[in-house]
C-alpha cells in the first residue's frame, strides 16, 4: 500500500524541502514497482527525477534512475531502459560508490544486448570488467564474466563462449550461474559437438530458474538446440510450451509503447503547466502596468 507514502509526498508538496519531495517520490515508485505496478512506477520516479535538479544526493538520484530502467526493462523498453542506467552510471561515479556504478553497467550491457547493439554492449562490459580487475572486485568480475558469455552467445562465438566458461568456473569454483548461462553454454556444447553434456546444462539451468522469462528462455532455446540435433519430437514439444508462455509476454510487449509513453506525457503536461504559469506572470505584469499608467 502506498497509503503511509503518501502523507509523506502530501506534506513535501508544500514546502521547499525538495531532496525529501523527492526521496518520497522515489520511495512510492519502489512500493509501485515491488507491486509490479510498473507504469505507475515510471510516473513516480520521473517527478523524483524532476526533483533531482535540486539536489546534490547523486547517490539517490543513481538509484532512481537505476529503477527507472528497471521498470523499462519490465516493458521491453530496451532503448529507454539503457539510457537510464547510462546516467544512473555517471551519478554513481559521482558519488563514488564504485559497486553500484559496476552494476549499473551491467544492467547497461544487458539493455544493450536485448536490443541487439551488439557494439555498444562490449564497449561497456570491457569497462566494467577493467574497473572491476583494478579495484580487485571479484563478485563484479564475475558478473562481468557471465555478461560477456551471453554476449559471445548472441554473436554466436561458441567457441570463444566454453573457453570462458571453463575459465570461469576455474577461477570461481563456486559462482552461483543464471539459467541463461546455462542454456548458452549449452547451445554451445551442441555446435561443438559435444552432445552428451547437453541435456546437464539444460538441466541446470531448470534448477536454477526463478521465474516466467527464465521458462521462455530454456524452453524456446531447447527446441533451437534438439532442432539442430534433429531431435525433433522434443523441439517441437519445447516450442509448444515455450509458445504458450510466451504469448503472455508478448501481449506484455505490444502494451509498452502505451505504458512507458505515460513518462512522456507526464513531462509533456510539466511543461505546458510550466507555460501557462509564465503566461498568467506576463499576463498580471501587463495588467498590473496598464492599471499604473492609467492611474498615473
Amino acid at each position: 500500500s502506498d497509503s503511509l507514502i503518501s502523507i509523506a509526498i502530501n506534506y513535501y508538496a508544500d514546502t521547499d524541502d525538495h531532496r525529501h519531495a523527492m526521496l518520497a517520490h522515489y520511495y512510492r515508485g519502489r512500493i509501485y514497482e515491488n507491486s509490479h505496478k510498473y507504469h505507475k512506477a515510471i510516473i513516480e520516479f520521473s517527478k523524483a527525477e524532476q526533483l533531482a535538479k535540486y539536489s546534490d544526493d547523486n547517490l539517490t538520484i543513481g538509484l532512481i534512475y537505476t529503477h527507472l530502467g528497471d521498470a523499462y526493462n519490465e516493458y521491453y523498453d530496451f532503448e529507454k531502459s539503457a539510457k537510464s542506467f547510462l546516467i544512473a552510471s555517471e551519478y554513481y561515479d559521482r558519488a563514488n560508490k564504485l559497486h553500484h556504478k559496476l552494476y549499473a553497467l551491467s544492467d547497461l550491457t544487458e539493455a544493450y544486448i536485448n536490443n541487439l547493439e551488439y557494439d555498444k554492449a562490449s564497449e561497456i562490459l570491457n569497462q566494467l570488467i577493467k574497473e572491476a580487475n583494478d579495484s580487485c572486485n571479484h563478485a563484479m568480475i564475475q558478473i562481468g564474466m557471465l555478461d560477456l558469455i551471453s554476449l559471445y552467445s548472441a554473436q554466436n562465438k561458441h567457441s570463444e563462449l566454453l573457453d570462458l566458461y571453463n575459465s570461469l568456473i576455474a577461477k570461481y569454483p563456486n559462482v552461483k550461474l543464471r539459467s541463461t548461462t546455462y542454456m548458452c553454454v549449452a547451445k554451445a556444447c551442441a555446435y561443438a559437438g559435444r552432445h552428451n553434456e547437453i541435456n546437464s546444462y539444460i538441466t541446470k539451468a531448470w534448477n536454477v530458474s526463478m521465474h516466467r522469462a527464465d521458462t521462455i528462455l530454456i524452453q524456446i532455446n531447447a527446441s533451437a538446440i534438439y532442432e539442430l540435433l534433429k531431435q525433433y519430437e522434443p523441439a517441437l514439444k519445447s516450442l509448444k510450451y515455450g509458445g504458450i508462455k510466451q504469448d503472455s509476454s508478448v501481449r506484455v510487449m505490444l502494451t509498452q509503447p502505451i505504458l512507458t509513453a505515460q513518462r512522456d506525457l507526464y513531462r509533456a503536461e510539466l511543461e505546458l503547466n510550466k507555460l501557462k504559469q509564465q503566461h498568467q506572470l506576463h499576463t498580471s505584469i501587463l495588467i498590473g502596468g496598464i492599471i499604473i499608467i492609467v492611474f498615473v
